[in-house]
């Protein structure tokens, strides 16, 4: 398959063109916009930076927990629960929404984190039925489009709305959250990353608390504690939180991270990576997807990390092509793969 040889987007993927040396439009938009905006796009962090900094500042120690964290057992939630603590000695509550799909190594990279940093850790969320009856069904529609895109954007927002409900009972000002800049891919890079997201916390979230609303927007039938999960009270919204993405501020590097977190003995080596501490789900979506569509659901996201020299684009080259092989033998995550969905009755779905 032909691929941008610089940021490994493959000839399937919309909307691409190629240049005489195989380097795909996309490639050439960037560096055309980093010509034209790289000297603001650093004058902008600066100010964000600054931001993040008084924020930070004004909301210490108003409350028991100065912030919670929201601590899915990847390296960047788990970098910024160190950084938070550590370096900004601040007083952090973190907290985990288990869908009951969680990989091992996500779990284990949790509880060695919280053990070593020595912070209080939450599980809570709707339960798993509510995530089997959601995962089921999107899986069954089956739509020419991303099942990435579908899903991985449902299951966000019941992240930020739990955050939301524990922010609110405990009065923690503000939920952090470690996305990466490119995990917002509708910014794509026309848009400054935001500090603050999503900007109306209070309009995004107070629309689930509408009985109508999270049936209507996750398409599955829910049971009365589901329905009462997805309420709260408006004197609760009196202490709804901000949320921030601190590194939409702070530099974000991925070989820093990952050598901090495994210097300090946070995760141990190997469980760092994403195949291994992404949800189970990931790997069924990600097996669909290629499958489906030819190419990867991150291509974009990790066609950007290959352009700012995040990730080794040989070394990472030769990983995809081994697992374009193994999906298309069958092979990928087979045993992993085979057990969602059986727990989720859909066996066989590809």
């Amino acid at each position: 398959m032909k691929k941008c040889t610089r940021c490994l987007l493959p000839e399937t993927f919309p909307g691409i063109e190629y240049d005489p040396d195989n380097v795909c439009n996309y490639c050439l938009k960037w560096e055309k916009y980093l010509d034209r905006k790289g000297n603001d796009l650093e004058k902008a962090r600066a100010r964000s930076q600054v931001r993040l900094g008084r924020f930070i500042e004004n909301n210490r120690g108003k409350q028991e927990y100065d912030c919670l964290v929201c601590l899915s057992g990847g390296k960047d939630s788990t970098y910024l629960l160190y950084l938070l603590k550590e370096e900004y000695k601040l007083n952090v509550l973190a907290y985990t929404c288990d869908t009951g799909f969680m990989s091992p190594a996500a779990k284990r990279n949790i509880r060695r984190t919280v053990d070593k940093l020595g912070v209080d850790h939450v599980w809570k969320g709707p339960g798993e039925e509510f995530y089997k009856k959601l995962y089921a069904h999107w899986l069954r529609q089956n739509p020419d489009s991303s099942m990435v895109r579908i899903l991985c954007p449902k299951c966000i927002i019941v992240t930020f709305f739990t955050a939301a409900k524990i922010a609110m009972e405990k009065q923690i000002p503000y939920v952090a959250l470690g996305l990466s800049p490119v995990q917002t891919r509708f910014l794509k890079y026309k848009t400054p990353n935001l500090l603050f997201f999503p900007q109306r916390p209070l309009f995004f979230l107070s629309m689930l608390s509408f009985k109508w609303f999270p049936e209507k927007y996750f398409r599955i039938p829910l049971g009365q504690e589901e329905r009462e999960f997805f309420t709260f009270s408006w004197e609760q919204i009196k202490h709804m939180p901000r949320f921030i993405r601190p590194f939409s501020a702070l530099e974000y590097s991925i070989k820093k991270h990952n050598s901090t977190i495994l210097d300090k003995g946070l995760i141990s080596p190997g469980d760092e990576h994403p195949l291994h501490t992404n949800c189970l789900i990931n790997l069924v979506m990600l097996k669909r997807d290629f499958l489906k569509l030819r190419y990867s659901p991150y291509a974009w996201e990790f066609g950007r990390l290959y352009r700012e020299n995040q990730l080794d684009i040989e070394e990472w080259s030769l990983l995809e092509e081994r697992l374009e092989k193994e999906i298309d033998s069958g092979l990928f995550a087979k045993e992993e793969i085979d057990s969602v969905l059986e727990r989720l009755d859909l066996t066989p779905l590809f």
